[in-house]
């Protein structure tokens, strides 16, 4: 039997059923909105780049899972691990390669976080429009009130203190999938379903398509620390198949349906084209289940962002040497967390170039080329050549579209902030 196969020693947390939740709380979210967007830009070759992109994404979440037993099969008591991901990468690389972790997932998770802010705004201003304001500063106003509402939630120590956050955003991204497809049957059975449009993929497309994709499904940094209180590590491999297999249908049926029934009318924001459809003012139905659509993507956000920064919190307070403990230090610390992302969010109002740009840059490394890398050091000499080339081949795929993926999406975020970007 493997090392990474074998029995771990046993914690008081939680099990794998709570942990596949915990997966699929943390990777759904803004692909259940995005994604129809995506299949707008790429048409049909959106299906196989959605399985592509689980596939790659489960299997390198496997691999880091993998890792985490490799490194910490040793240790006593894994309640004192606060940073499981760069203690992986000092096991394999040393202490550069752990300070190079450290820097790019807590700058990643706190661009996920600042995203989330920002389709909360997007939500809430369709939702709830204060009258008489730009669309845009009604957003900057629902940054403000996300932010107070969330940093109360964020000052939970570590995932098993709040495992029905992690149920609680499974539960919502469900309510909101099915009623995203009620409205989209509403509509086909009103209008009927259109022919797709035929779309000319130009690179610039490719690669902000390539971002998306890698943010939407992207999201294994995050694992660790929600297999750091599993009860049983060794079996956390089998929540992220599990989690993955939910999300990518989840995001295949939406973006589909979204895709037949809209069409050119997809926005960025799926929950967006629905407010903005004729059938949103004729038909009460379809305004009940876009309004529950609204209120549990909101649901599942909020749920997801305290998941999210939770590792950055703990991450900030090891380096500080904060205690372990509720104090008003982790107050102190986490509210400062919270008021970095809004302020952020306030400078730049649109989440798709920022939401493609963290998914072709950190999510890549984070998420695919650094679980190979680690994998494959504290693997040394255990791993046959053929499985090498693959793992090698997907590395620099991934690394060549995230190259080409940085310098688009960059370009648009300079649009954002002069007010020049167009979707």
């Amino acid at each position: 039997m493997d090392a990474e196969e074998m029995p771990f020693p046993r914690l008081n947390g939680i099990s794998v059923v709570t942990g596949t939740c915990f997966v699929v709380g943390e990777v759904v979210g803004a692909g259940i909105v995005a994604l129809p967007y995506t299949m707008k830009l790429v048409s049909w070759w959106g299906i196989p780049l959605f399985f592509l992109g689980a596939f790659i994404m489960s299997l390198c979440g496997v691999l880091l899972s993998h890792s985490y037993v490799l490194a910490f099969r040793d240790v006593k008591n894994r309640e004192e691990i606060r940073d499981p991901y760069p203690q992986i990468a000092e096991k394999a690389y040393g202490k550069p390669a752990k300070h190079c972790i450290i820097i790019m997932l807590n700058l990643s998770l706190l661009f996920v976080c600042v995203v989330f802010l920002l389709l909360l705004g997007e939500i809430f201003s369709e939702f709830a429009p204060i009258h008489g304001l730009s669309h845009r500063n009604q957003m900057r106003i629902w940054f403000v009130v996300s932010s107070f509402v969330l940093i109360p939630l964020t000052m939970f120590g570590t995932p098993k203190d709040f495992w029905g956050i992690g149920l609680l955003a499974s539960i919502c991204s469900a309510i909101a999938g099915v009623m995203i497809c009620l409205n989209l049957a509403i509509t086909s059975s009103r209008y009927g379903y259109t022919v797709p449009h035929r779309y000319r993929i130009n690179p610039e497309t490719a690669l902000a398509v390539f971002g998306t994709i890698s943010f939407t499904f992207g999201g294994n940094a995050i694992f660790p620390t929600i297999q750091n209180d599993l009860r049983e590590p060794h079996k956390f491999p089998r929540a992220v198949v599990f989690g993955y297999c939910v999300v990518l249908v989840l995001y295949t049926g939406v973006s589909i349906g979204a895709f037949l029934v809209f069409d050119t009318r997809i926005e960025e924001d799926l929950l967006t084209s629905f407010a903005r459809s004729e059938i949103h003012d004729k038909c009460i139905y379809f305004r009940v289940y876009t309004m529950l659509a609204q209120i549990s993507i909101c649901g599942h956000l909020l749920a997801a962002f305290v998941i999210i920064i939770n590792p950055v919190n703990q991450q900030v307070e090891y380096i500080l040497k904060s205690p372990v403990e509720f104090c008003w230090q982790r107050v102190v610390l986490r509210t400062i967390c919270v008021m970095v992302i809004l302020i952020t969010a306030v400078a730049i109002p649109n989440f798709g170039p920022v939401l493609s740009l963290l998914g072709g840059s950190f999510f890549t490394l984070l998420s695919v080329v650094f679980p190979i890398i680690f994998y494959n050091k504290l693997k040394e000499g255990q791993l046959a050549l053929w499985k090498k080339f693959g793992l090698l081949a997907i590395m620099c795929i991934t690394v060549s579209s995230a190259i080409g993926n940085f310098y688009v999406e960059s370009k648009n975020i300079f649009k954002v902030i002069k007010g020049s970007y167009e979707t």
